[in-house]
């Protein structure tokens, strides 16, 4: 498995740890994904739901 975006290039997990830090990498660009959603929109109710869900993805990193 594999996360690649644009900004993340695929990478190839053999062990472990790359399978943490491929997950943890997902977690970090979801959480900047939101919070650049949030930026975007001026709708406080669409806000709100994306912040909620951005305060969730960051207890997925804890």
């Amino acid at each position: 498995m594999s996360y690649t975006t644009n900004r993340q290039p695929q990478g190839i997990v053999i062990d472990e740890t790359n399978f943490l830090r491929e997950g943890m990498i997902a977690e970090i660009v979801a959480i900047n994904d939101y919070s650049t959603f949030i930026k975007l929109t001026n709708n406080k109710e669409v806000k709100d739901i994306f912040y909620h869900i951005m305060e969730e993805e960051k207890e997925h990193v804890e």
